[in-house]
């Protein structure tokens, strides 16, 4: 199995001209996420702005997911069971991760809207990207 480096990351490149770069000497640059943009506004109506977006998206969210509480209680349900197999310790960090995201969608949809197609569109790319990386080893 190759170990990846943060060098094998790509860089983000944020095209926003309200953004700036902080350009601090002090700093290391490792895979652009120490090179993180600051905007240029005020900082406490940019929070409430912030703050009200939040409170939509999570609004939205409850919407179709369901409590968040009740999620999270099925999701680690789920994700004990999941350790309790044999083959748990054998998994590699890929296998273990994409188990664990697989297991939150369908809490999710246990939790929320079992017909929110985006959900089984996750399932299917977490698998993927598994068999891919099975298929290089």
């Amino acid at each position: 199995m190759n170990k990846m480096t943060l060098d094998d990351y790509p860089q983000t490149v944020i095209s926003d001209p309200t953004l700036t770069n902080v350009d601090d000497p002090m700093r290391h640059n490792v895979g652009g996420a120490m090179n993180r943009p600051v905007r240029n506004e005020d900082p406490l109506s940019a929070r409430n702005v912030e703050h009200n977006h939040i409170d939509k998206v999570l609004e939205e969210r409850g919407e179709r997911y369901g409590e968040f509480k009740k999620h999270a209680y099925l999701c680690q349900e789920l994700k004990a069971v999941m350790r309790l197999g044999d083959s748990w310790d054998k998994c590699s960090p890929s296998q273990k991760q994409a188990l664990e995201v697989i297991v939150d969608k369908i809490a999710r949809m246990l939790n929320g809207d079992p017909y929110y197609d985006d959900n089984w569109i996750d399932i299917i790319g977490y698998s993927q990207l598994v068999l891919d990386e099975l298929k290089k080893v």
